[in-house]
């Protein structure tokens, strides 16, 4: 029974690393929600079979090191920062967006503590970093070859940058870049025939991670390059590749700092290297460098008002929006909202404090001085290696975190390797006295027993979330093909059922309402089906977060649609709403935006005129400002001034084939056509196959008079539809062109 047990719990922990695999299609934000909710499950399943262990076969505990301490210090951390933050609910059970909560931390550290307890052998380590190592090597392929077959197209968004099943570059290079660097340890460390395969495993991981394109992993990787090359050259004891080290040394960093110049001076690695064009493109005035500059200022002014415990664990939004700077809109709306600083010590710093910090902070130190100390008590130039190039891999995860987030994928290899630099202390010294090992043996004990007990709860628990979820996913699938009916049962159904996420459902189903509005598909009777149970969810929870910016903004939405639709009244409400946010965050410009749209559509024109320009006199140079003043103004019949307006909003408005178009028609009605043939330009760069822009083209172009353009692109209309050849014709005669 008791090599059943054992066997039962390794494969059970050796099936946790096929997540990065895993899709769950139905589920929000399928690409980690549903793989983390697994995971969970099969965490507290292999609770239940440790606990018959322990009782039936009389186990012993490994003995502890300060880093296992550490470890649960640092999320004991997080929960007490949650119950003394601004939400605990959202920092316990985290959100389906990140699936990043205290409930998933403390999984992950359980199954630090099953990695710590069951692979007690060399063999059980080599074991694991081989299936690690394949999982990774198998999930590359995939982000090479999965788009373009049936049973993974889906899965794999058809993206310039590789992410494979992870959904997003910068999450497949953050959980790559361990395997990447135990692959090549393994390497320089086995003599076995493990070694030519570890190789081959480091080589397509490190192609992969190159072709992600992610600076942040490719600094990281570089550090960790630097790391093992600077320890072997001061402690290493072989001459020759010390000199062979130093050489190559030079040359790469020669060569990097060619490239870097020549691509900071020239076209030629856009033109001809892309990839190395984007991994060198680094630069403080770069768009994205920009505004995670930005969003790093902003942390750190939100932290300094909650020093010691931080705002509580996932919420970051909050601190966000009291700290709000309005350059961000200069990047595009979607850089206005942050739930992340992109920074993950950061992070740990604005939602834990300084205590969280701290303690990740001698996480960090600590397993540095086990790697340094195992790597001068090792013998054997192999050995030491192996360890050097582990502290390489720590290295890289650390730096590329600074750039990143940790996601449940990289988690799992950032926690194994944790587990493993405290198992190589195992027989290097005793840390811990045999009475405190007790005492920490003992509440282990009681712990399992406790969680035992639970994991029958939990594993149900994790199936209502993984169940709304997919409810919720099932709605948003429905709103995207315009399927009213379908949508109106699954939302309700999603926004009804009993989980931890009914707020950020009714986020989900308001956003859902405003796309259906935004393609003319909403009416009355659909919105009037799922607003009670949305008016109960937002009054609820702005009576739990009155001050939260986004919810007062989202329920104001929610309002201005009732408003809209339903009763005129419900505007009154939508702009207290609005009034409300503006408040909590002055200078975040969504708000004012949307209660100045109220004021248009209550026909309150000079109120809403009057906000917008003060916003745009607030924001000159941002083109999203100066768009929608031009929209009211057009809408005001001051068309003149609102054309002017709109083509300095440009840059905004071009991002969508709509504005081209109503430019156009406004271009047209003021005869002035010189300005629209590079607007249907701008249209065929999006859409080249489209015949009816191409007619549009030849249209502007007949009136101005330029018979030339007018027979080159009516050709390229009739090319794409030849129905269009009779048309044709008649339009020729009719402008007497030959």
């Amino acid at each position: 029974m008791a090599k059943f047990l054992d066997k039962t719990i390794k494969t059970g922990v050796f099936l946790a690393f096929l997540m990065p695999l895993a899709f769950t299609s139905r589920t929000m934000y399928p690409w980690h929600f549903g793989k983390t909710i697994l995971f969970q499950i099969l965490v507290e399943i292999l609770m239940i079979l440790v606990a018959f262990d322990f009782g039936l076969n009389k186990r012993k505990l490994v003995k502890w090191h300060w880093l296992d301490l550490l470890i649960i210090l640092f999320v004991a951390a997080q929960l007490l920062a949650s119950v003394f933050g601004v939400d605990f609910s959202k920092s316990f059970w985290g959100d389906q967006q990140r699936a990043h909560g205290v409930f998933t931390w403390l999984h992950f550290l359980i199954f630090y503590f099953l990695l710590r307890q069951y692979l007690a052998a060399k063999k059980d380590w080599l074991a694991l970093t081989i299936w690690a190592l394949s999982v990774a090597a198998v999930s590359c392929l995939f982000a090479w070859v999965g788009r373009y077959t049936d049973f993974l197209g889906e899965a794999i968004p058809a993206n310039i940058q590789l992410c494979g099943l992870l959904g997003n570059p910068i999450f497949f290079a953050s959980y790559l870049t361990i395997p990447l660097f135990a692959g090549l340890a393994l390497f320089f460390s086995s003599s076995n025939r493990w070694r030519w395969l570890a190789l081959l495993a480091f080589a397509g991981v490190f192609i992969t991670m190159i072709f992600t394109q992610v600076r942040g992993a490719f600094l990281g990787m570089l550090a960790g390059l630097a790391v093992i090359t600077l320890v072997y050259l001061f402690s290493g004891k072989n001459k020759k590749a010390k000199v062979g080290i130093l050489i190559s040394l030079f040359l790469a960093i020669s060569l990097l700092s060619a490239a870097y110049v020549v691509n900071q001076k020239s076209d030629f690695l856009l033109n001809n290297a892309p990839v190395l064009h984007r991994l060198l493109n680094i630069s403080s005035q770069e768009a994205t460098a920009s505004t995670r500059l930005l969003a790093w200022q902003v942390t750190l002014k939100g932290w300094r008002d909650k020093p010691i415990l931080g705002w509580g664990w996932e919420n970051f939004k909050d601190l966000f929006s009291r700290h709000y700077d309005q350059r961000f809109l200069k990047y595009s709306f979607a850089e206005t909202t942050w739930d992340r600083p992109h920074n993950f010590p950061l992070e740990v710093l604005s939602e834990t404090g300084v205590v969280g910090f701290g303690a990740y902070l001698a996480i960090v130190i600590l397993a540095f001085y086990y790697l340094a100390s195992t790597i001068k008590k090792r013998a054997g130039e192999r050995r030491a290696l192996f360890f050097i190039i582990l502290a390489g891999g720590l290295t890289a995860h650390i730096v590329q975190s600074a750039f990143a987030f940790e996601t449940s994928d990289s988690l799992l290899v950032w926690f194994t390797l944790l587990a493993f630099i405290s198992f190589s202390r195992d027989g290097v010294v005793e840390e811990i006295k045999k009475n405190q090992q007790k005492l920490c043996s003992n509440i282990f004990v009681w712990l399992l027993l406790i969680l035992a007990l639970l994991s029958p709860y939990l594993v149900y628990k994790n199936y209502t979330l993984f169940h709304s979820s997919v409810l919720m996913g099932d709605a948003r699938d429905a709103a995207e093909i315009n399927s009213k009916y379908q949508w109106q049962k699954k939302a309700i159904e999603a926004l009804n059922y009993p989980a931890p996420f009914s707020r950020e459902h009714a986020v989900f189903v308001t956003e859902d309402l405003v796309g259906l509005d935004g393609v003319d598909n909403l009416d009355a009777k659909t919105l009037e089906a799922v607003a009670p149970r949305l008016k109960e969810i937002f009054k609820q929870s702005l009576k739990k977060k009155p001050d939260s910016y986004l919810l007062n903004v989202w329920a104001g939405k929610f309002y201005s649609l009732l408003g809209a639709y339903v009763d005129f009244k419900h505007f009154k409400e939508s702009n207290a709403l609005f009034e409300k946010a503006i408040k909590i965050s002055p200078y975040d410009q969504k708000a004012p935006i949307l209660l100045a749209r109220n004021y248009l559509m209550q026909g309150e024109t000079e109120k809403g005129l009057e906000l917008l320009k003060k916003l745009t006199g607030a924001n000159p140079d941002y083109s999203e400002t100066h768009w929608f003043l031009g929209l009211a103004l057009i809408n005001d019949g001051r068309k003149a001034e609102g054309l002017t307006e709109l083509e300095r909003g440009f840059a905004f408005g071009s991002a969508f084939e709509g504005n081209i178009s109503f430019l156009i028609s406004l271009y047209a009605e003021a005869k002035d056509y010189a300005k629209i043939v590079p607007l249907y330009k701008k249209l065929i760069e999006i859409k080249p196959a489209n015949a009816v822009y191409y007619a549009g083209l030849v249209a502007t172009y007949a009136e101005l008079g330029d018979k030339e353009n007018v027979l080159f692109y009516l050709n390229k209309a009739v090319e794409l539809d030849p129905s269009l050849e009779v048309e044709a014709k008649l339009f020729l005669e009719q402008k007497n062109i030959k």
